[in-house]
């Protein structure tokens, strides 16, 4: 039951975001007429729930109680909202902190909410070590010299959304749909690495000479 409840919560935030990312992509007025501002910024966001992520997955093994335990989880997702937050109103970009959110979420049920066997360091530095490796992986993909279809993000379009006033170029600024392409990968990505991580686990549970071999 934890299983299914783990992938359905994980898998289901990620293709969310994913088709989010894919409709401002095609259509960037579909959620507003800030849309592709706002969700450029998501990379930088990620990082920073990355970040969190590990922070949160060494909690269960460093404070055995549980009471320490929940505070530990509390106080650092207050210090991150409250960090995340500033930022947020800074940008003026409310959704700086729903992104974070929303992936913070999916990698703590991927991370810290552990079944039987998976309670072991390895576990949580290799799945960390490949979000983080898929993180990388994308932003090379997508944000770099490989060509990248513009599809509704139109230059009409990104002139109308760039930031008043900002005069130096940049990656969001110019060409945000690299940005909206990174975001469509990445959760792609996280969503088909969590249905393979679990297939494998499933796979291991029915097979102790292979689990035994781990």
């Amino acid at each position: 039951m934890l299983r299914a409840f783990r992938v359905l919560w994980t898998v289901g935030v990620d293709v969310s975001m994913a088709v989010l990312f894919l409709l401002v992509w095609f259509r960037p007025y579909a959620l507003g007429e800030q849309s592709v501002r706002r969700f450029a910024v998501f990379y930088m966001v990620e990082f920073m729930a990355i970040h969190a992520t590990f922070c949160w997955a060494y909690i269960p093994e460093r404070t055995p109680i549980r009471s320490n335990r929940i505070s530990a989880f509390v106080v650092t997702g207050i210090m991150y909202t409250i960090a995340m937050g500033l930022i947020s109103m800074i940008a003026g970009n409310i959704w700086v902190l729903v992104f974070f959110w929303a992936m913070l979420i999916s990698h703590f049920s991927a991370v810290v909410l552990r079944l039987p066997g998976q309670q072991d360091k390895p576990y949580a530095s290799t799945h960390w070590g490949i979000m983080l490796g898929l993180y990388i992986a994308c932003l090379v993909l997508t944000m770099t010299f490989i060509p990248m279809p513009a599809f509704g993000i139109t230059p009409e379009v990104i002139a109308a959304v760039r930031p008043p006033g900002v005069t130096v170029k940049s990656v969001p600024a110019d060409e945000p749909y690299r940005c909206i392409a990174f975001g469509v990968v990445y959760c792609t990505s996280l969503a088909i690495w969590t249905l393979i991580r679990e297939r494998t686990s499933l796979r291991r549970a029915g097979n102790p000479q292979c689990a035994g071999s781990m």
